[in-house]
């Protein structure tokens, strides 16, 4: 009866162990998934990048308002 209850024991510990571990290794991502987060992060920055510039270029070509004018004159 004893015997039965260590090895219970014991195989209850060893799921428990791999368990965790399992838990632990599914926290971290694997080399491709932060290559694509990295792929992916790049290219929003790209696009942002592209409207930013489009928006800079509708400003600029833009009239400013009286005000700013007489500023930039001086």
């Amino acid at each position: 009866m004893q015997t039965i209850l260590v090895i219970a024991a014991f195989l209850a510990a060893s799921l428990l162990t791999m368990a965790a571990s399992a838990a632990e290794q599914a926290a971290k991502p694997t080399d491709p998934q932060i290559a694509h987060i990295v792929y992916t992060a790049n290219l929003l920055d790209i696009e942002a990048a592209k409207q930013a510039l489009q928006k800079r270029k509708t400003m600029v070509s833009a009239p400013l308002p009286n005000r700013w004018s007489e500023i930039i004159r001086r």
